[in-house]
């Protein structure tokens, strides 16, 4: 009897240490974008002039609208390893975290493709009326910035990995450090006189390295988390469909 009220103890206290843990990591999520807002745009528009900033706020909004174009499988297969792992069933956790990798590249190969003929092809500075950037850095820039978006969903799907595991809280820290060392990262650039194509490289540069590093503690911790298609199943990827499209509804209402 005092073993199992131990049990449940202990328990209780897990729990209530990660909540909290969770709670301490978004807060601190929140402050970062807090800082990032509050320094980042005197420092662009100090260095940059409000014309050029404004040319770039209008091309980064062209890639923040990829960051659906996973149509929230990321979200579906967090919810899905973590039930799975609680089980104690981790071969199929890695059956969907594997399936969910292939169609992200997938659409990755997709939208990259996608981009590089709108950017190239298409005279999207004239229909946005540019006078500051021309259009080969437009097209870099792009190119570049959807890079960064397509491989922040791995990063995405890589905090799955720390969710399904407990370690919610981690993941989240991870990639708010990491975003707070890309925003550094672009403001050195542009405090050395970097134009917005050396800034978008900056972006992509830095989650690449980030997506590393998170990839590389994420194998340090739960070693059984890998990428590759040995447990991939399209019958997994087509399970995943119907709360994938129902959960993306709000994003896309909004």
């Amino acid at each position: 009897m005092f073993n199992d009220a131990a049990t449940a103890g202990n328990s209780i206290m897990s729990i209530r240490s990660r909540l909290l843990q969770g709670i301490a990591a978004n807060s601190f999520g929140q402050v970062a974008a807090v800082l990032i807002q509050v320094f980042s745009v005197p420092i662009f528009i100090k260095f940059w002039g409000v014309e050029l900033y404004g040319e770039w706020l209008l091309i980064n909004t062209i890639p923040a609208y990829l960051n659906m174009c996973d149509i929230g499988f990321t979200t579906i297969t967090a919810n899905e390893m973590t039930m799975l792992v609680s089980g104690g069933e981790r071969s199929k956790a890695l059956d969907i975290f594997q399936s969910t990798w292939l169609l992200l590249c997938f659409i990755s190969a997709i939208i990259l493709g996608i981009s590089l003929s709108v950017t190239w092809f298409l005279p999207v500075e004239v229909w946005f009326r540019f006078t500051h950037i021309a259009h080969f850095e437009l097209a870099v820039i792009l190119i570049l910035l959807s890079l960064y978006v397509l491989v922040g969903l791995q990063t995405r799907l890589l905090l799955a990995g720390f969710r399904c595991e407990g370690q919610y809280a981690l993941g989240t820290f991870l990639n708010t450090l990491l975003l707070l060392m890309e925003y550094v990262a672009v403001a050195i650039i542009i405090y050395w006189g970097g134009t917005p194509v050396h800034a978008a490289c900056s972006f992509f540069i830095m989650r690449l390295l980030g997506t590393v590093w998170i990839r590389l503690i994420l194998m340090q911790r739960r070693s059984w988390i890998v990428f590759g298609a040995q447990n991939a199943s399209i019958d997994t990827i087509r399970r995943l469909v119907r709360p994938a499209l129902s959960f993306m509804a709000f994003p896309m209402g909004n």
